[in-house]
């Protein structure tokens, strides 16, 4: 297969995959409107069960330190708060649309969860209480893209992982060269056709190459950049500090060897104590 049949090949599945829920574009639309009381938000959740229990299960999750159990959709919403609540309801859909068409990739969601508990906190860290929630779908959703790519020749993916250890090469760079299009540029290209907004999709689609995004969408994409390298391993190889974009180091205060292992170090033992609770 020529490197413009696969392209073409990736860009066919991209457009096969199913678009969100309508049901969950409604409840998006209610968020939005002012005059929508919650009652009738949590109407048009209550009409997915599924839906309705994945949010019960967040609002009781360590994350909200809830007094008392959350047993309703209504107490769900009030716990997570309506700002919070459009980009949790954005991750729950995309995350059941994907895992729904692609049932073989539990290690990609696991690291993305990992991620995306550290782009939140790293969120925190520099007070951007604004983006904790959309840090977190962006590290949840950054890797979507290789999802698509699972589904090429298993022969060529395989060939294309192995040459990046090899030649000690980024993988998003093989893919590129390889077929025209990285995980990367995929996990955008799905988050567009799904009417992401702006800032989540260049984040998705930047995680490897904060440099190349405006100045607008910078602080989405430093955060899920640097969130992705923390969480590959569970603590700082002697070079790391060397490898990360310096302008993103310097965005987190991060001047040393040192403070970025503190920092991993702190993520991690953090990340241990409430993973249970983070996947959904």
């Amino acid at each position: 297969m020529t490197k413009q049949e696969i392209h073409k090949q990736i860009l066919k599945e991209i457009d096969s995959i199913p678009p969100i829920p309508e049901n969950i574009n409604t409840i998006k639309a209610l968020i939005k409107n002012p005059n929508a009381s919650i009652e009738k938000i949590s109407f048009y959740v209550k009409l997915d069960p599924a839906l309705t229990a994945d949010l019960i299960k967040i609002a009781n999750s360590a994350w909200y330190m809830t007094r008392t159990k959350v047993g309703t959709a209504e107490r769900a919403i009030t716990t997570i708060g309506l700002r919070q609540f459009e980009t949790v309801l954005l991750s729950l859909a995309a995350k059941k649309v994907l895992s729904e068409r692609y049932q073989f990739a539990e290690q990609i969601w696991e690291h993305s969860y990992k991620c995306a508990f550290y782009a939140q906190q790293l969120a925190k860290m520099i007070s951007l209480t604004v983006e904790l929630e959309n840090a977190y779908t962006a590290g949840l959703l950054h890797d979507i893209g290789k999802l698509v790519l699972l589904t090429l020749d298993s022969n060529m993916v395989e060939r294309i992982v192995t040459l990046s250890e090899k030649k000690n090469i980024p993988i998003h760079e093989i893919e590129k060269l390889a077929i025209g299009l990285s995980h990367a540029d995929i996990g955008e290209l799905i988050a567009s056709n799904w009417n992401f907004p702006s800032h989540l999709a260049v984040a998705i689609g930047h995680h490897h190459d904060p440099k190349l995004v405006k100045e607008e969408w910078q602080t989405l994409t430093y955060i899920t950049y640097l969130a992705n390298i923390l969480s590959q391993d569970d603590e700082a190889s002697p070079d790391l500090f060397n490898k990360i974009d310096k302008k993103v180091l310097d965005f987190f205060n991060i001047d040393s060897d040192k403070k970025l292992e503190i920092t991993m170090r702190t993520l991690y033992e953090f990340y241990k104590s409430v993973a249970d609770a983070l996947k959904f």
